[in-house]
């Protein structure tokens, strides 16, 4: 049923492209889809529509970092994606994540730093600050962060 929901979606997008909720209605349906490439085909479809959507471009930066391991593409997405939603942390923590997969370390920290700025409670954050400081070769940062990791959540800790 979800090609017949997308198929009513997409005659939606011809008659009213700016409708905003439809792109985060299409997205929720096309993360219903087993294949990445399925995924990726159906939603470039509505992007080619509306490429300034924020659930688009976080989507499609998420899915060819995190399943197609193309990291420039998903640089591309992700970074789009933050300049239309700016405080999203998913999108922060990916494009971080990208950047360091890219060995842009000082571009990683900067934006990993703005995630601990909107949840300073984001174990996974810390913990890849620690890895880009240690990339970077700034070990004392990077054993800042181990270590708070360890005593500020200690049940994760090894």
């Amino acid at each position: 049923m979800y090609d017949s929901t997308l198929f009513h979606y997409k005659r939606v997008i011809k008659k009213a492209p700016l409708y905003e909720n439809i792109y985060q209605n299409a997205i929720i349906t096309i993360n219903k889809f087993e294949s990445i490439d399925k995924r990726i085909s159906e939603a470039s479809i509505f992007y080619k529509v509306n490429p300034n959507d924020y659930f688009l471009n976080y989507n499609l930066g998420k899915w060819y970092g995190q399943y197609k391991n193309n990291i420039d593409t998903a640089i591309y997405f992700l970074e789009k994606a933050v300049r239309f939603n700016k405080n999203s942390k998913e999108a922060l923590k990916d494009l971080g994540v990208a950047y360091g997969f890219s060995q842009r370390y000082t571009d990683a920290v900067a934006v990993l730093q703005r995630v601990l700025k909107l949840d300073p409670n984001d174990e996974q954050t810390y913990f890849n600050l620690g890895l880009t400081y240690s990339f970077l070769g700034e070990h004392k940062s990077a054993l800042q962060y181990f270590e708070y990791l360890a005593t500020q959540f200690p049940q994760n800790s090894s």
